[in-house]
């Protein structure tokens, strides 16, 4: 049983001493609930916030959510565009809020009311190639930004590699019938036996980065400018090119020079951190292999939930269609289309 509306109503009223409501609103989501809130704060004045209610999983682990709220809240501190958190009438950061079940037992869900950011999602506008390359530039900064005091090295690509041969493998059965089973089986297998350990640098990285979490807003001198970073429920320690490749995913995605649009975004990637030659062999397999996996995680996610199926599957033709014409153009022509776009950025700075 999950909070709803008029639970979401008695969190701002009783937990943050919200009690002119105005509007609340629910808003798409993957596996929480959120809500936009606006609410009158003095006579002519109103407050746009968003209510996010975390998922029974996450709730169990409210250290993970406290580390999310203390990342946002450094970022925002080094400049970047990210959400500030309310505490609560009690000074608390995090909430708890709980749901009485049939039993005698009750359903913890955390409960965090954050500022509402401008712009709308990159997903909803058509920009200049310039965009990308500041988004690959961003997430560079981010990713030093957020580094962690620790190096996880041979141990993580393995995990990741075992991840797709113990999790992913079993579940390709949500796949039979599906004309993409054959593609994604291919690219998983090859993937799992070309990825190297050779990627030594690990950081805290947002692992979300797609085009429903990027916020921009129309500016005169740039056409559109980056307003918002949101949603760090994915936060985790893993390597930075992970993060490379999940932005590279959701940028290309619908564009109709999507090979380019990759390139685009490592040059501005590049710009901040140069890549190993190591992690540039790597980089088609991890993006093929995001590829793969989303739609397999996507299909069987919606299998196994009634909720939120509409939302599940709102990248899914553009990720099946991207794997196929990343797959079938090939690494090595990829690579090239990728590097060549890289390389004129370096000619014109040189």
């Amino acid at each position: 049983m999950f909070p709803d509306q008029e639970d979401a109503r008695g969190v701002l009223q009783n937990k943050y001493g919200i009690k002119d409501i105005i509007g609340l609103k629910p808003l798409p989501s993957y596996e929480d609930q959120n809500f936009h809130v606006t609410a009158k704060v003095a006579d002519d004045l109103q407050h746009d916030y968003i209510l996010k209610i975390m998922n029974n999983a996450l709730s169990k682990n409210p250290d993970i959510c406290s580390v999310q709220s203390h990342a946002m809240a450094f970022l925002r501190e080094c400049g970047f565009p990210t959400p500030m958190t309310f505490p609560t009438t009690g000074g608390e950061m995090l909430s708890f809020f709980s749901v009485d079940l049939d039993s005698d037992q009750g359903s913890d869900y955390i409960v965090r009311l954050l500022e509402y950011m401008p712009g709308v999602p990159l997903s909803k506008v058509v920009v200049q190639s310039d965009m990308f390359y500041k988004l690959g530039n961003l997430t560079a900064f981010m990713n030093l930004t957020l580094q962690v005091p620790f190096c996880i090295t041979v141990v993580t690509l393995h995990l990741a590699i075992k991840c797709i041969k113990c999790v992913l493998m079993p579940l390709l059965e949500v796949l039979n019938g599906n004309p993409i089973k054959k593609l994604v089986c291919d690219v998983l297998q090859v993937c799992t036996s070309s990825l190297l350990p050779k990627l030594p640098y690990c950081r805290l990285i947002h692992g979300d980065l797609n085009d429903y979490n990027i916020l921009v807003e129309e500016c005169m001198e740039e056409n559109y400018k980056i307003s918002g970073i949101i949603d760090f429920s994915d936060l985790f320690p893993g390597y930075y090119m992970s993060e490379l490749a999940i932005l590279m995913v959701y940028t290309m995605g619908n564009h109709p020079e999507k090979m380019m649009v990759g390139g685009h975004v490592i040059a501005g990637y590049e710009s901040v951190m140069p890549l190993t030659a190591e992690e540039k062999d790597s980089l088609f397999f991890i993006v093929v292999s995001r590829l793969a996996s989303s739609i397999v995680l996507c299909q069987h996610t919606a299998r196994n939930t009634l909720k939120n199926t509409q939302y599940l599957f709102v990248h899914y033709s553009s990720i099946c269609n991207l794997l196929q014409d990343l797959w079938e153009a090939g690494k090595e022509k990829v690579e090239e289309l990728w590097f060549d776009v890289v390389d004129l950025y370096s000619s014109k700075l040189n």
